[in-house]
């Protein structure tokens, strides 16, 4: 039987619960067909059928026979360099593209009107990010508006406090998760930490190619954050708004594309929504 605990660690390392399953028990147990893995970690074989193109992508197994089809996992400590090392020049690669549109947008505004430029880009370190966050909940007054790829969050019961704070306020709360799979583990539990009088909507988008996060904040600030081998290494806040106006539309075509699905809504809006329709 393998640890829940152990499971979620390695989820850590950007692999999804049902790949971290399998590339576990193959670890632990050595090579073995479709229908072993199926029985031991209780995942469909259909599912483990899809799973298994990205683990070998990723260099974590090895097909060592095609009939029957039979698999093997590359040593723990190879295949966790591997995907630290992977995760390391994906994040230089961002922080780099970060810096490039920065200077970008710099330009322009120089240019269209250098006296009135007075916004500002703050990089957090990891050690102390939490104080600017509150200030920034601190002044939200209308709209909190947050994309977030599906999986393990560490932040949950920070939100379900700072949800509270906002459902006092009767801000309105529009939550979008980005789903890689055929069910959202980060849904259901955004649902229990949200107060039941908060006016809030979750939805999730499935996605392929789509990877990042952020936050709005009555569409005058955003922040997100700069992944690094699986933790929140540091915290980009900014009110530039070249910067938000493009997050904005990027969150409202997500938000209403045809394919996103309404997981749950909030109380206030179900009233609201009564109340139009009399």
């Amino acid at each position: 039987m393998m640890g829940e605990n152990l499971v979620k660690k390695l989820c850590a390392f950007n692999l999804s619960l049902n790949q971290a399953k399998v590339y576990l028990f193959l670890s632990e147990f050595g090579r073995a067909n479709v229908g072993e893995i199926s029985n031991a970690t209780h995942i469909h074989s259909q599912d483990i059928y899809k799973v298994l193109p990205t683990l070998e992508k990723k260099g974590l197994l090895l097909r060592t026979g095609d009939t029957p089809l039979t698999i093997e996992a590359i040593p723990v400590a190879e295949a966790l360099r591997q995907i630290m090392s992977s995760m390391e020049n994906e994040s230089r690669q961002k922080i780099k593209n970060l810096k490039s549109l920065y200077k970008e947008i710099e330009k322009s505004i120089e240019r269209k009107s250098p006296k009135e430029h007075n916004s500002s880009i703050i990089v957090l370190s990891k050690e102390a990010p939490q104080s600017k966050i509150d200030l920034a909940f601190d002044n939200l007054r209308k709209e909190y508006d947050c994309i977030l790829p599906d999986g393990p969050f560490k932040w949950l019961e920070y939100c379900k406090y700072q949800f509270k704070r906002i459902a006092r306020r009767n801000a309105k709360i529009r939550i979008l998760i980005l789903i890689k799979g055929n069910r959202s583990v980060l849904a259901e539990s955004m649902e229990r930490i949200m107060p039941k009088t908060a006016n809030f909507e979750i939805r999730t988008l499935q996605v392929t190619n789509i990877s990042y996060c952020f936050t709005l904040i009555d569409f005058r600030e955003m922040w997100f954050p700069i992944p690094s081998m699986g933790k929140d290494e540091a915290m980009i806040i900014t009110d530039l708004k070249e910067m938000i106006e493009i997050a904005k539309r990027q969150f409202e075509a997500l938000w209403n594309d045809a394919n996103a699905k309404i997981e749950t809504q909030g109380l206030q809006n179900k009233k609201e929504e009564a109340q139009t329709i009399a």
